[in-house]
């Protein structure tokens, strides 16, 4: 009888592990460190920004690690290819060439991008690597999941200015 006790409390525990890894509202936790303009100035940036910039970066990218449940959205690939775009910027070198983006498509370039970008090349035309990281931006704030990160960094936000009025009033209080 013990075994099955035993045997189920392991079963329960690996549960909750599971659901907790798996639960993309964990990313944000991070958030209850920060003061509400802390928090609203992670808001506030731009796509760009909260891809570059730490914490919204890292706190982006859980977000699409664990809102695809195991599988690689197509945002979480925009998201790669931004990165490596902003990669070979700080390499100075500005102009897309082919090898680029044959790297850029293994990463998971859409195939309609790739195919007006290809065009492009073919026809001798200089393609900037910011022209391909605002296609990409683009790509990406059509994609749900951006939309509902922006929800939960504004839910955080506002959870925080309550806790900031409630400590501001027992300050005074007290």
């Amino acid at each position: 009888m013990n075994f099955y006790i035993i045997l189920f409390a392991i079963s329960s525990i690996l549960q909750t592990v599971t659901v907790t890894k798996a639960n993309p509202e964990t990313c944000f936790e991070v958030l209850n460190k920060y003061s509400a303009d802390e928090i609203k100035k992670i808001f506030d940036m731009n796509l760009r920004d909260t891809i570059l910039k730490k914490p919204s970066s890292d706190i982006f990218n859980c977000f699409l690690s664990k809102s695809s449940n195991g599988d690689i959205s197509e945002t979480k690939q925009f998201f790669e290819i931004f990165k490596k775009i902003e990669e070979y910027k700080r390499d100075h070198s500005t102009p897309l060439d082919n090898e680029k983006l044959t790297k850029l498509v293994s990463m998971g370039l859409p195939f309609k991008l790739e195919s007006s970008l290809k065009a492009k090349l073919q026809q001798g035309r200089k393609v900037t690597l910011n022209e391909v990281q605002n296609m990409i931006a683009n790509e990406i704030e059509l994609h749900g999941e951006y939309t509902t990160y922006r929800q939960h960094i504004e839910k955080e936000l506002n959870e925080q200015e309550v806790h900031d009025k409630i400590n501001i009033i027992g300050w005074i209080v007290g």
